[in-house]
């Protein structure tokens, strides 16, 4: 905070019964005081500049960062929010990464959405976590807390899928992204679920909408539905592995093992 200049004037000294300031004028004794002599002019220096006077908006903004600096859980939140400012995180995923405990996560993940440095979006009961990119201190805290002023970690494509897909890993077995056409905007997807997988994938299907932000058209296959179709040489699949696709999710390598034995036929 700017120091306050105070200007301190000192009381004029107490003068003698009967004194006169002014000259000329008799004093009580009969003694005339002489008139002083003009000297050169007193300079003062240039006027002072007054100190601009803080705002409302100021105030606030620094009780907002003394606020944001307040526990070491919330500088590990910061820091892995604004590393990775396209990511969505979840709590758990969230408490394992910072490795703090729960409940101090919780807490801080409160403080910042309070602050509206990060907002949250909830999923088949799972909460999600990201960056609002509208936070006063966006830019700021991605030159604070990124690698290089300007530049935040970029997640892997593999990252990317692995995290969108956490919310269903009971329930998905592969994800196909097949190429569309140039110009023909949006995600085409053959799903691959378990033996009964419901609503759950359809649901998740349009979460995952607003996270690409595109719109998408998929299928949903279940697991043993999509080895018999292939064993048959259903002509939906096979037309699918026959343009350009690409396998973003398949942890127990069902589509990969299936398509490697498929091209030796």
């Amino acid at each position: 905070m700017d120091d306050i200049k105070v200007e301190v004037k000192r009381a004029a000294e107490p003068q003698a019964p009967g004194a006169s300031n002014a000259p000329g004028v008799p004093s009580a004794s009969g003694a005339s005081s002489a008139p002083k002599t003009p000297g050169a002019p007193k300079t003062t220096g240039a006027p002072k500049t007054p100190s601009p006077a803080k705002s409302s908006k100021d105030d606030d903004s620094s009780a907002m960062l003394e606020k944001i600096f307040g526990s070491r859980t919330r500088a590990k939140l910061l820091r892995l929010f604004f590393e990775s400012s396209d990511r969505q995180f979840f709590t758990r995923e969230i408490t394992r990464v910072i490795g703090e405990q729960v409940n101090s996560v919780r807490r801080e993940l409160q403080n910042l959405e309070s602050l509206g440095a990060i907002k949250k979006e909830v999923y088949d009961k799972k909460t999600f976590y990201t960056v609002d990119k509208s936070f006063a201190f966006y830019r700021p805290f991605v030159t604070l807390f990124a690698t290089k002023v300007g530049q935040e970690r970029k997640e892997t494509s593999d990252e990317r899928w692995q995290r969108l897909t956490a919310p269903v890993a009971s329930d998905l077995q592969a994800v196909v992204v097949i190429e569309r056409l140039p110009g023909d905007d949006g995600v085409e997807l053959l799903l691959i679920g378990t033996e009964t997988p419901g609503k759950k994938l359809g649901a998740w299907a349009e979460y995952l909408e607003r996270a690409l932000t595109k719109p998408i058209r998929y299928a949903i296959v279940p697991k043993a539905d999509y080895f018999f179709r292939r064993s048959v040489r259903d002509d939906f699949l096979d037309e699918i592995f026959a343009s350009d696709y690409k396998i973003v999710y398949d942890p127990a390598n069902i589509v990969a093992n299936t398509e490697k034995r498929e091209r030796k036929i």
